[in-house]
């Protein structure tokens, strides 16, 4: 599965200006600017194309302090990087995680407020009752590989996941996409899918 890094996008940045203590101004030429505080942890955005400014390469971006505070219509810092993730990439997944890792929802996204699609209803209740194998648990669900893509680097980017058990890289991929994948006999994945299909 093709992966990216936070450093190839406007995830990055975003966690660097929240890490600081004074308000900035994060602009993409053409797109629109937002605006981020902090230390109240909130952000306003003035964005014309969400695809074009969260897909805009961190070179692109201009960032200056702006200790001005927009009025109203402020929102919480992980709905940027939720919306940074959703438009990050849509047929690779973030390095911070494995496709066999085993997470758990921490916290729902705000599904009226967020990009989504409704697939995504079923996979996050899923991860939310149970900790889960992100391949595992999008091809139960039979949730199209792109829109789970987008869901997990977003909820990464977020950090509305928690990483119960991480998996190593030479865990070798399932034989074709709309596969399964087949676990060893007597092994931990082997017990994990047993429970996956008794849902």
């Amino acid at each position: 599965m093709p992966r990216f890094a936070a450093a190839d996008c406007l995830i990055q940045p975003i966690r660097q200006s929240i890490e600081g203590t004074d308000p900035v101004l994060l602009k993409v030429p053409d797109h629109g600017h937002v605006w981020i505080d902090p230390v109240r942890k909130l952000f306003k955005s003035h964005i014309r194309s969400e695809e074009g400014f969260f897909t805009a390469r961190p070179e692109a971006l201009i960032m200056q302090a702006d200790s001005a505070s927009p009025d109203g219509g402020a929102r919480a810092l992980d709905e940027l990087l939720y919306r940074a993730g959703w438009f990050a990439s849509d047929s690779a997944l973030i390095d911070e995680c494995h496709p066999y890792d085993i997470i758990e929802m921490r916290q729902w996204p705000n599904f009226t407020r967020l990009p989504h699609a409704q697939s995504l209803f079923a996979l996050a209740s899923l991860l939310a009752r149970r900790p889960s194998s992100m391949s595992i648990a999008y091809r139960k669900l039979r949730v199209p590989q792109t829109e789970a893509l987008r869901f997990f680097n977003a909820v990464v980017a977020a950090g509305y996941v928690r990483v119960v058990s991480s998996q190593p890289d030479s865990v070798s991929a399932p034989a074709s996409k709309d596969a399964v994948e087949a676990p060893a006999a007597g092994g931990f994945w082997s017990r994990l899918f047993e429970r996956m299909s008794g849902l």
